[in-house]
């Protein structure tokens, strides 16, 4: 996982994450670091898997349009579990 940028990553080692939730005027987000962990996934015909287990997210406080809503409990790193499966058809 590497940091957020403005730009677009073109190198297939460099992941990013976010996750997001917009209510009203109030933004809480998280984002990944180069220091949030390693996001692998594994191909299987049509099928690919992502492990998200060990994967931490930072909450952001940067946003100029909406005001935070990372204050308090949601001021705190966010860690990812579970299985993502995508499936191609």
């Amino acid at each position: 996982m590497v940091e957020d940028a403005s730009s677009t990553h073109t190198n297939p080692n460099h992941t990013t994450m976010s996750i997001g939730e917009l209510t009203g005027s109030t933004l809480t987000e998280w984002f990944s670091k180069d220091t949030s962990g390693t996001l692998t996934l594994v191909v299987d015909g049509n099928k690919t898997t992502a492990n998200l287990a060990g994967i931490t997210l930072y909450p952001y406080q940067g946003n100029p349009i909406f005001s935070t809503g990372n204050t308090g409990a949601f001021a705190n790193n966010g860690a990812l579990t579970g299985t993502l499966v995508f499936y191609k058809q």
